[in-house]
């Protein structure tokens, strides 16, 4: 096909790299209660909600809000007031978030049927490359069609309104995606973009059949991206002994920290901890999975002489979501309105954000 620049919205440059994986092996942790859990109360697939307020957001422009799955727990004022002082500071990045796209095998068997036993008419691999700064969405598409694409794309978050930002990008190959980025409530905490590879099919504006975008002979195979994190806590004893522990629950796909927590009991106790990973990072798999979550939960837990006890938890995640349901977007390209859109696309969602439980139990110190 020809090359053609089809782009709906300007968007900007990119690059990257730290790993996704489906589903964690459970992990031993203490929860709000004090009784064993596992590490993947933490780390859990998109939930209906979720998903539903992500599909609104794209179709209806409305802003995108997603739903948290952990709540703070309500207490009387007392309660909470015991910790009045007490300080923590916790702190994450998540690095560039670079998807790999590769031949379906559907799609090779039927090159070799067709008499093409290499799979020449694909590409080998493509990379989608996504950069989140605080008021900016990078994307990029490693193998564009139009050598004017080369730069990427980017969309400012905090400056959008009205109706969701699109763009369609043509890829060598038959490697062509689009993107929607619902417009986020808070960007530097919750963004979410739409990805939906594509195959240009028929194109007869003259005839008035329109566009016709077909699935794609690609899937998105793996995923990678970079985590830093660090925490600490400081808790007001007034003079008694108390105990603080600051730990780190990273999902199963990430390298595990090399030191997962910092304890300290005293008049005076300080515990600290920032995340070390204990092996390189690395890419992981995606398919045939349907979901993915990664990321690290920091919890610091504080306790008084008294046995009580507050746990503050912070989370920073990403969330991957494929789906075939019907696309809620309505596209245009270069001026032309697309007739048919089928096939699969992947909701992405980074979340960031916080809650507090209070337990009470016998001092050990």
């Amino acid at each position: 096909m020809k090359a053609e620049r089809f782009v709906i919205l300007v968007l900007l440059g990119v690059t990257l790299a730290a790993p996704l994986r489906a589903w964690s092996q459970p992990t031993p942790l203490s929860s709000p209660t004090g009784v064993a859990a596992s590490e993947t109360d933490f780390f859990k697939p998109l939930t209906v909600d979720q998903l539903d307020q992500f599909v609104d957001s794209v179709r209806s422009s409305v802003h995108l809000n997603t739903p948290k799955q952990h709540s703070s727990q309500a207490v009387d004022s007392t309660t909470s007031g015991l910790w009045a002082g007490s300080k923590t500071k916790v702190s994450s990045t998540l690095g560039d978030l670079k998807l790999t796209f590769r031949p379906k095998m559907q799609a090779l068997l039927d090159l070799a049927n067709a008499g093409d036993s290499t799979g020449s008419a694909l590409l080998e691999k493509f990379e989608i490359t996504v950069r989140a700064e605080p008021e900016r969405l990078f994307v990029k598409h490693s193998d564009v069609l139009d050598r004017r694409d080369q730069s990427g794309f980017y969309a400012r978050l905090d400056r959008l309104k009205g109706t969701t930002p699109l763009a369609f990008v043509g890829g060598q190959k038959q490697s062509g995606v689009y993107f929607a980025m619902p417009v986020p409530t808070e960007p530097e905490n919750n963004w979410g973009l739409f990805v939906c590879p594509r195959h240009v099919g028929d194109i007869d504006i003259r005839g008035g059949t329109g566009i016709d975008l077909k699935p794609s002979s690609y899937e998105l195979s793996e995923a990678v991206f970079t985590l830093y994190a660090e925490g600490s806590g400081i808790p007001a004893t007034a003079g008694q002994r108390g105990r603080v522990k600051v730990q780190m629950f990273v999902a199963d796909g990430l390298p595990q920290p090399k030191v997962p927590f910092d304890e300290a009991v005293s008049s005076m106790p300080s515990a600290s901890i920032e995340y070390a990973p204990a092996t390189t990072f690395d890419s992981f798999r995606f398919a045939p999975f349907n979901d993915v979550q990664q990321g690290i939960v920091t919890l610091v837990e504080m306790q008084n002489k008294a046995g009580y006890i507050r746990r503050q938890f912070f989370t920073h995640q990403r969330m991957i979501h494929k789906t075939d349901e019907p696309s809620p977007v309505s596209l245009v390209i270069k001026g032309h309105r697309v007739s048919n859109d089928i096939g699969e696309c992947y909701i992405i969602i980074e979340q960031k954000y916080s809650w507090t439980t209070y337990d009470k139990q016998p001092p050990t110190f």
